[in-house]
């Protein structure tokens, strides 16, 4: 019921300019609104594999006509290094100042090293702008010697931030679609989420999913 939903939005949207990223966000909000498919919200928190196979959003791409325009194509750049000689919390520290500086991911991997020893992998996804102040970061921070350095092409889905008011609080949400228009992904920020659970003492997943309600009945 969703897909089919989704891709009559694809169709309606062909002959809408994209010149605005946020015009083509809110006409699809306004579908919604007026006509929200059944159960929309419980999909997009469940991820229900009975409703949409096994990857909710790979489905949705591989039965889109257009499959082959959902991207833009970007270069990052992708810094390693391996450790076997610091702290747990110096490279907990290393991991939140690269995020400070611009990288666009930060994530770390338990390896064997020579001599048998532990030690983690460090990797930072950046953009290539961003190169010099995260391997300057990574040799403050760390002891590593040296950073092995490659460039890869990532796709991107065209995304953007819509502010949602609850009846808790402001909430920020992600919206993310391709270049047809066809909203892929819509996912509240953590973070505010978070900060209200904790304020409000309820359920964390009760949140997201009441602000979810709210961006699909909020007017365009």
């Amino acid at each position: 019921m969703v897909r089919g939903k989704i891709e009559s939005f694809t169709t309606k949207s062909k002959a809408v300019s994209h010149t605005s990223r946020t015009s083509q966000a809110s006409q699809i909000s306004g579908e919604l609104h007026s006509n929200p498919p059944v159960n929309f919200v419980d999909n997009l928190v469940s991820n229900s594999p009975d409703k949409f196979g096994e990857n909710p959003a790979n489905d949705l791409v591989n039965n889109s006509p257009e499959a082959t325009k959902i991207e833009n194509i970007e270069t990052i750049a992708v810094l390693e290094t391996q450790i076997d000689d610091l702290s747990p919390q110096a490279i907990s520290y290393a991991c939140d100042r690269l995020l400070q500086v611009g990288a666009l991911d930060v994530f770390t991997q338990g390896i064997t090293m020579k001599k048998s020893r532990l030690g983690t992998l460090l990797t930072v996804i950046a953009p290539v702008a961003k190169i010099a102040e995260c391997e300057q970061v990574l040799f403050q921070e760390t002891s590593t010697l040296g950073i092995r350095r490659s460039m890869q092409t990532r796709s991107i889905l065209h995304r953007e931030i819509q502010p949602v008011t609850t009846e808790h609080g402001l909430v920020r949400v992600k919206v993310a679609w391709q270049q047809s228009g066809q909203i892929l992904n819509v996912q509240p920020e953590y973070e505010d989420c978070a900060a209200i659970a904790r304020s409000t003492n309820l359920p964390l997943r009760e949140i997201q999913a009441t602000t979810l309600k709210h961006w699909s009945d909020q007017e365009p």
